[in-house]
C-alpha cells in the first residue's frame, strides 16, 4: 500500500484490523457461567522480527509499547462467527506516510488475572470454510498529483488494499458481504450455493467500508444471492461477477458514512457539551499580503500559492453563551476541538505544511497585511495547535480537526473570568514543515467556510466541553484586598530520612513514585492590611488562598493510573522564621499546630490551570485583629506513605505567563468609626411610585388601585445632612446632590425592594363640574392618591450597614388632588344650564 504512481498520490484514511470471531472455547463442565465479557488491548511492537522462531513471551513483554492504540470490548452475548473490528488508522498512517518500522501488534487482555472462557477468532490459515483469516482494510483516497479543486480526480475510500489474499478462495471475505442484501440470510451449508467466480479480490471487497453494518452478521448470511448480485465499488447495478472493475475507475466523491464520525468532547463529570454551530461564527475575514481584507469570504483560504501572496483566514466564535456562565462561576473548560473540512487546493507547487492555530493579537481592523508582516508576531500569537501535517495534497471534502482547548483557555480561563483574554479571533496560518519562509511559492488550501449553500456538516465549528465551579470569593459589602507578597518554600524528605530545602520551586505535596515527600510552606506578608484611618475602620470578613493548580507531574512511564486524589491539609506554623534559610522539615515538624486549620481535596479529574481556594478566614483574622503573629502555614498531605503523581502549584517566583503566585485574598469591610443610628426619612420618596398614573391601556379594573410598578429592585437613596437625620429618595435626573451636599452618603438597599404606584384605571376619580343651588358651578377634582406608610429596610451606606426607614405606598384613594387656581371669571348663563369649565 506504499506504491503510486505519476498520475495518483495514496492518502489514507482509516485501516482496520477485521477478526473472526468463532465464539468462546467449550467449557469443560457445560457451564455457560464460564462467559464472561471480556477487554482487549492492542499494543504496537517495538522491535523487529522475521518469523514466529524469533519472538517468545519475554520478547513481547520487553518490546512493546505501554499505552495501547486501541481498545475493544467482546460482550459474553457476542454471536459467534461475527466481525471483531479494530480501528487502527494512526498507526498504519505511521507505518506508511511517516516510515515507522512495522513490527506488528500484540492483543493483551486487559484483566489477566481473571479466568474464563476464552474467546476465540480464526487463524492466518483457517481450514474450516466457514472461517476467515485475519485481514488489515486500508481505506485509501487517491488524489491527482497535478491536482486543484477538481472532484473527478479523487476516488472513494471504497478502493481499498487488503493484505490477506482469499482470491482463490470459493467463499466471500466479510468484507464483502456488506455489499449483499441484508434479507439473503441462509445457512452455513448453503454457502457452496455461491460460485468461486463470486468472490471478490481484496481491492474491491473494502467498498463495503461504506456500509459495515454487517460486522455483526453471522457467517450463514455472507452467502447471498447468486454471484451476480456482487457489484463492485464503481457499479450501482447487479452485475455477473465477470464485471468487476478496478477502483480507478470510479469517479465519484466518498460517503460520508465511509469516515469514522468526527470525535467529541467527553464532558466531564457534572457538566455539559455544548457545540458551537456554524450561526456562532461572528466573524471570518480572509487577509492576503499587500490587499485588503475579504470579510465576505467565500471560501476559507490559507497558505501562498504563485498568484497570490501569503493568505490567512481568521475565525471567531461567539462564546457568550459561556462567557456569561462566569459571572456566577468558574467554568472549567476541559476539552474542546475544532473540525474543517477541505474543499479544494490551489497551485502546482506542492510544498508539505501543516495549518496552524494561532491567536489574534489585536482588533482585525489592524491587522498589517505589509508584505513579510502579516504572520509576524505584531499580529498573531505563537501556535496555540495545529492541524495534521499535510505531506501530501488534501483531497476534497476531507474532515480534519484539532485540539482547541489551549485556546480557548486564553479567552474562557479556568483560573478566573478576571485572567480572560480580549477575544478577536484565531488565525489559520500555514507554515513549511521543512522550515522555508511562508514567502516560499506553495499551494492555497481552501476550506468550507460558512454560508447558505454550504452542507451544515462541512461547515467550520468547535465543540465545548465545561463543568461550572462555584466560586469562592468576596461577597458585597466586603471589598477584596490582595495580599501578593509571598514567600513559599517546598521541603522534601526522601525514603532514607535525607531532606532538603528548595526555594523557587514549584510547590506540592504528597509521596512521588519514587518515594520522596513533598510539603510546601507558604507565608503572606499581613501588614498591609492591619492598616486603618481616622474615618474607618476594617473588618475582616473572609479570608481564602488562591493557589494555581498546574495539575499532575508527568508520569515517568505515561501511565495515567499513577493519579490519585490528594487531601491536603493546612497548619499554622507556631514560630518566627524569616528567609528559606531558617526552617528546614525538623523545623516544620516541631513547630506547627497538631489541628489543621483547612483540608482540600484535590480531585485526580480536577482540570490544571485552576484556581484551589483554601478558607483561611479564622486565622488572617487571628493575625490582623487579634495580634497573633503570623508565621505562615504548612501544607501537608493526609497521606504521606500514598505514592502517586504530585500535584503540582504555580510558586511565588513563577516567570510562565498563564500561571499565578499564591495569592491571599482578604474581604475587608469599612465601617466608620462613628457608625451612625439608624435614622428614620423625613422627606418623602419623590418618584414614580407616588405619582398619579393615567396612562390608559392597563388591565387593572376597579377604582384608584395600588399596582406594583415593575419587578423588586434595588433602591437609591442619598443621606444629604452631616447629622444623618435627612434622607432623599429618587435624584431627579440632571441634577446632582453631592454639589448641594458635599458631604453626602449615597446608600443601596441590600435587598430588592418592591415598588408601587396609584393608578385610576377606569377614570373614576376625575374632575367633576355641578350648579349649586344658586346656579353657580362648582369644580370637583379628585386625584387618585398614595396613602404612606413608613417602612424600615437594611442599606449599605458606602461600607457601612444602616437601616433606614423610607416612606411607601400602603394604599391609594380618591381624594382632592390639591389647591386650585381660578383663571378666569365664573360666568352664569340663564339661558341654559351650561358654564365655562374652570381652568385648573
Amino acid at each position: 500500500i506504499e506504491s503510486t504512481d505519476n498520475t495518483f498520490e495514496t492518502t489514507l484514511e482509516e485501516s482496520f484490523i477485521h477478526l473472526n470471531y468463532l465464539g468462546t472455547e467449550e467449557s469443560p463442565n457445560g457451564d455457560v457461567e464460564d462467559k464472561t465479557t471480556r477487554t482487549v488491548n492492542v499494543y504496537k511492537i517495538t522491535e523487529p522480527w522475521d518469523s514466529p522462531d524469533d519472538i517468545d513471551w519475554d520478547f513481547i513483554e520487553d518490546n512493546r509499547e505501554d499505552t495501547p492504540i486501541a481498545t475493544v470490548v467482546i460482550e459474553e452475548s457476542r454471536l459467534g462467527g461475527t466481525k471483531v473490528t479494530i480501528d487502527i488508522s494512526d498507526t498504519v498512517r505511521s507505518w506508511v506516510e511517516e516510515d515507522v518500522p512495522n513490527n506488528g501488534v500484540v492483543l493483551i487482555d486487559a484483566n489477566e488475572d481473571e479466568e474464563s472462557l476464552l474467546p476465540l477468532y480464526a487463524n492466518e490459515n483457517p481450514s474450516v470454510p466457514d472461517e476467515y483469516p485475519p485481514v488489515l482494510q486500508v481505506c485509501e483516497k487517491e488524489v491527482h498529483v497535478s491536482t486543484s479543486t477538481s472532484s473527478s480526480s479523487t476516488t472513494t475510500p471504497s478502493s481499498t488494499s487488503s493484505t490477506s489474499s482469499t482470491s482463490s478462495s470459493s467463499t466471500t471475505t466479510p468484507s464483502s458481504t456488506s455489499s449483499t442484501s441484508s434479507s439473503s440470510t441462509t445457512t452455513p451449508s448453503s454457502t457452496s450455493s455461491t460460485s468461486s467466480s463470486s468472490t471478490t479480490t481484496p481491492s474491491s471487497t473494502s467498498s463495503t467500508s461504506s456500509t459495515s453494518s454487517s460486522s455483526t452478521t453471522t457467517p450463514s448470511s455472507t452467502s447471498s444471492t447468486s454471484s451476480s448480485s456482487t457489484t463492485t465499488p464503481s457499479s450501482t447495478s447487479s452485475t455477473s461477477s465477470s464485471s468487476t472493475t478496478t477502483p480507478t475507475s470510479t469517479t465519484s466523491t466518498s460517503s460520508p458514512s465511509s469516515r469514522a464520525p468526527p470525535p467529541q468532547c467527553s464532558k466531564p463529570e457534572g457538566g455539559s457539551r455544548v457545540e458551537i454551530t456554524p450561526s456562532s461564527v461572528t466573524e471570518i475575514i480572509v487577509f492576503t499580503e499587500g490587499e485588503d481584507p475579504n470579510t465576505s469570504p467565500t471560501e476559507l483560504e490559507v497558505g501562498n500559492p504563485p498568484s497570490k501572496g501569503v493568505t490567512v483566514t481568521v475565525l471567531k466564535f461567539n462564546l457568550t453563551e459561556i462567557t456569561e456562565l462566569q459571572e456566577n462561576n468558574d467554568i472549567w473548560v476541559t476539552q474542546s476541538n475544532i473540525f474543517l473540512t477541505v474543499k479544494g487546493t490551489e497551485g502546482d507547487t506542492w510544498k508539505e505544511q501543516v495549518t496552524k492555530l494561532r491567536p489574534l493579537v489585536t482588533n482585525p481592523e489592524n491587522v498589517d497585511t505589509t508584505p513579510g508582516e502579516l504572520t509576524s508576531t505584531d499580529n498573531f500569537e505563537e501556535s496555540t495547535g495545529e492541524f495534521p501535517e499535510n505531506k501530501k495534497v488534501p483531497g476534497d471534502d476531507k474532515k480534519i480537526y484539532t485540539d482547541f482547548t489551549t485556546t480557548i483557555h486564553k479567552w474562557i480561563n479556568p483560573y478566573s473570568k478576571d485572567k480572560n483574554e480580549d477575544n478577536n479571533g484565531v488565525g489559520l496560518v500555514n507554515e513549511y514543515t521543512d522550515g522555508s519562509p511562508d514567502s516560499e511559492d506553495g499551494t492555497l488550501i481552501i476550506y468550507y467556510t460558512v454560508d447558505e449553500n454550504t452542507d451544515e456538516e462541512h461547515v467550520p465549528k468547535i465543540d465545548i466541553c465545561y463543568k461550572e465551579v462555584e466560586i469562592k470569593e468576596c461577597t458585597k459589602p466586603s471589598e477584596p484586598t490582595d495580599v501578593k507578597d509571598v514567600t513559599a518554600v517546598v521541603l522534601t524528605k526522601d525514603e532514607d530520612g535525607n531532606t532538603a530545602v528548595h526555594d523557587n520551586e514549584t510547590l506540592s505535596h504528597g509521596k512521588d513514585l519514587d518515594g520522596v515527600v513533598y510539603r510546601s510552606v507558604i507565608k503572606f506578608d499581613t501588614s498591609t492590611i492591619e492598616s486603618t484611618d481616622n474615618t474607618f475602620e476594617t473588618t475582616l470578613e473572609e479570608s481564602f488562598i488562591h493557589l494555581n493548580y498546574l495539575g499532575t507531574e508527568e508520569s515517568p512511564n505515561g501511565d495515567v493510573e499513577d493519579k490519585t486524589t490528594r487531601t491536603v491539609n493546612v497548619y499554622k506554623i507556631t514560630e518566627p522564621w524569616d528567609s528559606p534559610d531558617d526552617i528546614d522539615w525538623d523545623f516544620i515538624e516541631d513547630n506547627r499546630e497538631d489541628t489543621p486549620i483547612a483540608t482540600v481535596v484535590i480531585e485526580e479529574s480536577r482540570l490544571g490551570g485552576t484556581k484551589v481556594t483554601i478558607d483561611i478566614s479564622d486565622t488572617v483574622r487571628s493575625w490582623v485583629e487579634e495580634d497573633e503573629p503570623n508565621n505562615g502555614v504548612v501544607l501537608i498531605d493526609d497521606n504521606e506513605d500514598e505514592e502517586s503523581l504530585l500535584p503540582l502549584y504555580a510558586d511565588d517566583d513563577t516567570a510562565v505567563p498563564d500561571e499565578y503566585p499564591p495569592v491571599l485574598q482578604v474581604c475587608e469591610k469599612k465601617v466608620p468609626i462613628s457608625t451612625p443610628v439608624p435614622v428614620t426619612t423625613e422627606i418623602p420618596r419623590e418618584s414614580t411610585s407616588y405619582t398619579t398614573v393615567t396612562t390608559p391601556g392597563s388591565a387593572a379594573k376597579g377604582k384608584c388601585d395600588r399596582l406594583t410598578n415593575g419587578e423588586p429592585e434595588q433602591v437609591v437613596v442619598y443621606i444629604v445632612d452631616p447629622d444623618n437625620t435627612t434622607v432623599i429618595t429618587d435624584v431627579p435626573q440632571g441634577e446632582n446632590y453631592t454639589d448641594h451636599y458635599p458631604n453626602s452618603v449615597r446608600c443601596i438597599s441590600d435587598q430588592p425592594i418592591q415598588q408601587y404606584m396609584c393608578y385610576d384605571a377606569q377614570g373614576l376619580c376625575k374632575k367633576q363640574q355641578k350648579r349649586d343651588e344658586y346656579g353657580r358651578i362648582q369644580t370637583i377634582c379628585d386625584c387618585c392618591k398614595p396613602e404612606m406608610e413608613t417602612r424600615s429596610h437594611s442599606f449599605d451606606c458606602w461600607g457601612v450597614k444602616q437601616t433606614l426607614s423610607i416612606k411607601a405606598i400602603q394604599s391609594c384613594n380618591c381624594e382632592e388632588c390639591g389647591t386650585m387656581t381660578q383663571v378666569g371669571e365664573n360666568e352664569l348663563s340663564y339661558g341654559r344650564r351650561a358654564a365655562n369649565y374652570l381652568l385648573l
